[in-house]
């Protein structure tokens, strides 16, 4: 009882120390994917277009610059002083765009650091158990796959209402999460979307979850019992590449479903309503084709694949620290 807690107690701090990291490093990718979902079809549909429920939501504001027109006819003669003032409002706007790209960091941190940290702890809870059956001994890649699974489950409880506060402040919904945690408060509609995302990102969310630990540990798994392969997978380079393989499969075979919760989230029409995350799927499909569900699928697997790379070899690394150090 007390391995197991201090095994608990080891993979909820690892756990949230590497979803920490990977959140700080990585939030402009998921930004950038977040806007290019929300603005589906928006060029082509046109601003005053009539929203269907597969349809784009109102159109966002791109990411917003400082910058103004250096001004100025042509041909006219431009002195030190106007080059150095263009330089530094070329440095504004820059700094401006970036911080654009960090948009609901705070709001992910509070989402992903927490939920991290309780889907490997529950994971690790789960596969000791489940490995130490007669089932599980002989299915190991089952036991990883079920065990990633629960321990998404539990994580969602924690991710869902963060996931929405980070997705309306990163789409321009909201200046800041505390302004989206407000809409959440005032608006029972919007709160009503939240329990809506959630049934939508569990058929996202648990099926990555499963397969980016299940990849990783299977994987890992094979090569030490392949006598062939001379490679020490327990060093953070291989960890790291492992990872970085499970995030980039789960999270391209997962993108419908990041589509729809990500519509659903962003959606101002009402008009989705009622509908189910299958029907919802259908309509998108039939509005821009299989293509819209896949929306963003580049930006997402650029995000996932280096994401859960730094997250498992981070996690890994901390968790062997804090074992070897008796910490807990």
């Amino acid at each position: 009882m007390a391995d197991e807690k201090s095994l608990f107690t080891r993979a909820l701090l690892a756990g949230g120390a590497a979803g920490f990291a990977v959140d700080v490093s990585l939030f402009p990718i998921d930004t950038i994917k977040t806007r290019l979902q929300a603005n589906k079809a928006v060029d082509t549909a046109g601003p005053d277009a009539k929203r269907s429920p597969g349809g784009p939501s109102l159109p966002l504001e791109p990411l917003t610059s400082n910058a103004t027109d250096g001004g100025g006819g042509g041909g006219a003669v431009v002195d030190d002083d106007a080059h150095h003032h263009q330089g530094v409002m070329e440095k504004t706007a820059l700094l401006g765009e970036v911080k654009e790209l960090y948009r609901g960091l705070a709001g992910n941190l509070v989402k992903e650091a927490p939920s991290s940290a309780l889907y490997l702890g529950v994971y690790e809870i789960a596969k000791t158990a489940l490995l130490g059956t007669a089932f599980g001994a002989n299915n190991a890649l089952v036991v990883y796959l079920v065990a990633g699974g629960v321990g998404e489950l539990c994580g969602s409880v924690i991710r869902a209402p963060a996931e929405a506060l980070k997705t309306m402040t990163q789409s321009g919904l909201a200046d800041d999460f505390g302004a989206a945690a407000k809409m959440l408060a005032t608006d029972g509609a919007r709160r009503s979307t939240v329990v809506f995302a959630w049934s939508s990102s569990l058929f996202r969310d648990v099926p990555m979850g499963a397969i980016q630990i299940a990849i990783f540990e299977g994987l890992k798994t094979f090569i030490l019992q392949s006598p062939d392969i001379d490679i020490d997978v327990n060093t953070l380079q291989a960890e790291a590449l492992l990872g970085a393989l499970g995030g980039l499969i789960g999270a391209y075979v997962t993108t419908p479903t990041d589509v729809i919760t990500t519509r659903i989230i962003t959606d101002e029409s009402g008009e989705l309503e009622g509908l189910s995350v299958v029907e919802l799927g259908k309509a998108i499909a039939a509005d821009g084709g299989v293509g819209a569900l896949f929306e963003g699928a580049r930006e997402r697997s650029l995000y996932w694949a280096p994401a859960i790379g730094i997250f498992l070899s981070c996690y890994c690394s901390i968790r062997q620290y804090t074992a070897v150090n008796g910490i807990f």
